[in-house]
């Protein structure tokens, strides 16, 4: 006897991305609501003042006190059953809710890693690329004007 949201919660989690944890703490709270509300209706306190069944109630056969003893048994095993799914859930909403932080911790660290190591790159391209380019621009520049001739320029001399 499951509720009918717990199918709703079975294709939230089937949906949920390859590529990062999904948080289904809605379907996890409506599943923990209708259970809950089960739990409500079951009443077992009640139950064995008004659905007792007395042990001669199928007659005297040899296994009639059987069936009255196993039918209190299931119902208080039922309650004590939507109990402990509750409790699964709960700690699972919280496990869930654990994991989402961890990742965003996690995420946090690679953000500033990564965004240390583009500075870094940068700083480099900068250092490296900017410097060579600059001074070759400006060469080609102070050359244009400059001609062939027969003697060098760069001896006394010439």
């Amino acid at each position: 006897m499951l509720p009918t949201e717990f199918g709703g919660f079975v294709a939230a989690v089937a949906k949920a991305s390859p590529r990062g944890l999904t948080i289904v703490e809605e379907a996890i709270d409506t599943a923990i609501g209708e259970l809950e509300e089960e739990i409500k209706n079951v009443k077992p306190d009640q139950f064995e003042q008004n659905a007792f069944i007395p042990k001669s109630a199928f007659g005297t056969a040899h296994r009639s006190p059987e069936v009255a003893l196993h039918h209190t048994r299931a119902h208080a095993v039922m309650t004590a059953t939507l109990e402990g799914v509750v409790a699964d859930l709960e700690k699972f909403r919280e496990a869930c809710r654990l994991a989402h932080k961890d990742i965003q911790g996690v995420e946090d660290v690679i953000t500033v890693d990564l965004q240390t190591k583009l500075a870094i790159a940068e700083t480099l391209d900068d250092g490296v690329r900017r410097y060579g380019d600059t001074a070759y621009d400006r060469a080609v520049n102070d050359n244009a004007g400059t001609v062939a001739t027969e003697e060098n320029p760069a001896t006394e001399e010439g």
